[in-house]
C-alpha cells in the first residue's frame, strides 16, 4: 500500500513539470509566423518581483505566442513557460513557473524596437513598469 501511495504522489509532483516540458518542445515544433517574426528571438527584461528574465519567444498560428523564460543568472535560474498573444504591436505575455505555480503576466507594446510596458506579479492588479530589449 505504502508503495502505491509514493508512485503516486511522485506523479502528482512531475506532472506539473511534463506539461510545461511538452509545451515548450511543441512550440519548437511549429512553424514561425511571417507576419510578426520581429517578436521571435530572445528578449531581456526586468521581472516584476525584482531581478532579470531571458524570453526565448516564437510566434506561432498567426499571432500565438509559445517560448520559454529564464529568471536570473544563477547557476540554477528559474525556468518558465511563456504563452500569449500578439495582435499589431500589443504584446500580452503569461509567464509559468510550475514549481510555484505561479503565473505573471505582462502588457507590452513595441516602441522604436523595445518591448515596454507593465508586468504583474501574482496578485498585483496595478503593475510595475518593464522594458525588454532584444538579443539577436
Amino acid at each position: 500500500m505504502n508503495t502505491r501511495r509514493c508512485v503516486f504522489s511522485q506523479s502528482l509532483v512531475l506532472m506539473p513539470f511534463l506539461i510545461a516540458l511538452s509545451a515548450f518542445v511543441s512550440a519548437q515544433d511549429q512553424p514561425p509566423s511571417p507576419t510578426h517574426s520581429w517578436l521571435n528571438g530572445k528578449w531581456v527584461g526586468q521581472f516584476p518581483t525584482g531581478g532579470e528574465i531571458e524570453l526565448t519567444l516564437q510566434v506561432v498560428h498567426g499571432n500565438q505566442i509559445k517560448g520559454s523564460g529564464r529568471i536570473g543568472r544563477a547557476r540554477r535560474p528559474i525556468r518558465t513557460v511563456v504563452t500569449g498573444a500578439v495582435d499589431e504591436g500589443q504584446v500580452k505575455l503569461v509567464s509559468y513557473n510550475p514549481f510555484s505555480r505561479t503565473t505573471t503576466q505582462f502588457l507590452l507594446s513595441l516602441v522604436n524596437g523595445v518591448l515596454t510596458g507593465k508586468g504583474f506579479a501574482p496578485d498585483d492588479t496595478e503593475g510595475v513598469e518593464v522594458t525588454f530589449t532584444k538579443l539577436d
